[in-house]
């Protein structure tokens, strides 16, 4: 999906689930979304690992799975 995505200049569509998971103490984030491809119609789901520190973003992991959310 991302080299196909890449060679096109129509960017993905993303939904968020839910309600980002937010632990001010630690400094962080967690977020589940779903890709959808505008040309193709292939969508992927994943998840973000955000760390912060004084405001900013100092980490950042996204994992990506081979199909979207089902709930």
């Amino acid at each position: 999906m991302i080299e196909r995505q890449a060679a096109t200049n129509d960017p993905p569509t993303i939904a968020l689930h839910r309600q980002p998971v937010i632990d001010t103490t630690r400094g962080h984030l967690a977020l589940l979304w779903t890709a959808r491809t505008r040309t193709h119609g292939t969508s992927v789901g994943g998840v973000d690992l955000l760390t912060t520190r004084a405001g900013r973003i100092t980490h950042a992991w996204s994992l990506t799975g081979t199909r979207p959310f089902r709930y």
